[in-house]
């Protein structure tokens, strides 16, 4: 916590609608020495998808699913096999709770410029299908200490 900075809630109300879900406004808050500090300021609900299970036949392409963000913004996403063993880059072991065995944006996962849905690249999709085991897609929003902003897909690729 900063001393002496609080962000009240009458002060974040007064930012939109209560109803309204997303991003509100966003916070500078300068410092007389270092970075800038910023604080993005969100109204979100728990994100949900219609499916926990997705089963791809091929490799070919893209797969695309819709989920509702319900105004929480995505932070990563976890692959584990059905053991909990990495997907891919075991090395991510080292780095930490909120580090190991993620995936990467663009690489392996995106959503839309809407975010209304999710697309998982073909290289994703290659790995999952020789890896030979369903994979659990973790998908992480911010905030990410809030284990009730994730939900969770299997994914099998045949």
């Amino acid at each position: 916590p900063l001393p002496g900075f609080v962000l009240t809630s009458s002060y974040i109300n007064s930012l939109g609608a209560t109803s309204k879900l997303g991003e509100l406004g966003r916070i500078i808050v300068k410092l007389s020495a270092g970075a800038n500090l910023e604080i993005d300021v969100r109204r979100y609900t728990r994100p949900t998808t219609p499916s926990g299970t997705i089963n791809v036949s091929g490799t070919g392409g893209e797969y695309w699913f819709d989920h509702t963000p319900n105004g929480a913004k995505l932070a990563t996403v976890k692959a584990l096999g059905p053991n909990g063993e990495y997907l891919k880059d075991d090395w991510t072991q080292w780095l930490g709770p909120l580090q190991a065995g993620r995936i990467n944006w663009n690489g392996d996962f995106s959503q839309t410029d809407d975010q209304k849905q999710l697309v998982l690249r073909a290289s994703l999709l290659t790995t999952i299908k020789s890896f030979g085991k369903p994979v659990t897609l973790t998908w992480e929003y911010w905030p990410r200490t809030d284990a009730s902003n994730f939900f969770t897909t299997v994914v099998t690729v045949t």
